[in-house]
């Protein structure tokens, strides 16, 4: 009996060291990665991450726009030329210049 409990004892023995080597060497061959490394690896490996990269790029040139001025506009109407009677030629000619801000 006591025999029994001795072979008991080293297969728990045996068992335990063989798993704290391996739990050892796991730690050994693992790198540690700070925060802001974690953080890199996981947008640029993530497809859906990576999409949202885009988006606020997107964002930021929608926020660019919307500071720009909007473009003046110059135009120029013509009336009552090249006409026929007493508007022949460009005698009697009207001309509208305007400057519009949309």
């Amino acid at each position: 009996m006591l025999s029994n409990a001795f072979i008991f004892f080293g297969f728990m023995l045996l068992f335990f060291s063989n798993a704290l080597a391996a739990e050892s060497n796991l730690q050994s061959h693992t790198k540690r990665i700070n925060l802001h490394q974690a953080i890199n690896k996981t947008l640029t490996h993530s497809p859906e991450l990576r999409s949202f990269n885009y988006a606020i790029k997107a964002q930021s040139g929608r926020q660019y726009q919307a500071k720009l001025a909007a473009s003046p506009e110059l135009n120029l109407v013509i009336e009552d030329a090249l006409g026929s009677g007493e508007f022949k030629n460009t005698d009697r000619a009207q001309a509208t210049l305007s400057i519009g801000w949309v």
